[in-house]
C-alpha cells in the first residue's frame, strides 16, 4: 500500500480550474454574441431587413419600399443593425448605401430557420401521434 502513490486530489483540481476558466471564457463570448448578434436580430424587421440587404446594397427609401415599411421604422431598425456592426453604411453623395457586413449572418438565419422547420415537424408529429392516443382511448 505503501508503494501506491496518494491521490490528493491536485489533478482533479487542475482539471476543475481549466474548466472554470473555459467556462468564463465561453459565458464572456456568449454574452457578447448576445449583445452583438442576438440583440441585433431580436426584432423580425430586422432580419427581413438582413435578408434583402443581402440580395445586393440599398438605399434607406429602396429598403422601405421593398419591405413595404416607413422611413423612419427602416431607419431606427438600420441604425441597430449598424450599432452592432452587422451591417456597413457607405455615403454615396447626399445618400447612404447599406450592405450586410458579413454575408454569414444569412447562413446562420438559414441554418436557424432549418432547425425550425425540423422543431415544427417534431411538434407536428407528437400531436399528431396524441391524437391517436386519445382517439384510442375513446
Amino acid at each position: 500500500m505503501a508503494d501506491q502513490p496518494i491521490d490528493s486530489g491536485a489533478g482533479r483540481c487542475r482539471d476543475d480550474t481549466r474548466r472554470r476558466e473555459n467556462l468564463e471564457q465561453l459565458e464572456r463570448e456568449v454574452n457578447l454574441l448576445h449583445e452583438k448578434i442576438c440583440r441585433g436580430i431580436g426584432d423580425p424587421k430586422r432580419i427581413l431587413i438582413l435578408y434583402e440587404l443581402s440580395r445586393c446594397p440599398l438605399r434607406v427609401n429602396e429598403l422601405a419600399e421593398a419591405l413595404n415599411m416607413p422611413q423612419p421604422t427602416v431607419s431606427r431598425h438600420l441604425k441597430v443593425l449598424r450599432e452592432r456592426s452587422l451591417v456597413l453604411a457607405e455615403r454615396d453623395g447626399t445618400s447612404v448605401v447599406y450592405s450586410l457586413a458579413d454575408p454569414r449572418i444569412i447562413q446562420a438565419l438559414d441554418l436557424m430557420c432549418e432547425v425550425l422547420k425540423t422543431i415544427l415537424r417534431r411538434e407536428a408529429e407528437l400531436a399528431r401521434f396524441s391524437a391517436l392516443e386519445e382517439a384510442d382511448l375513446d
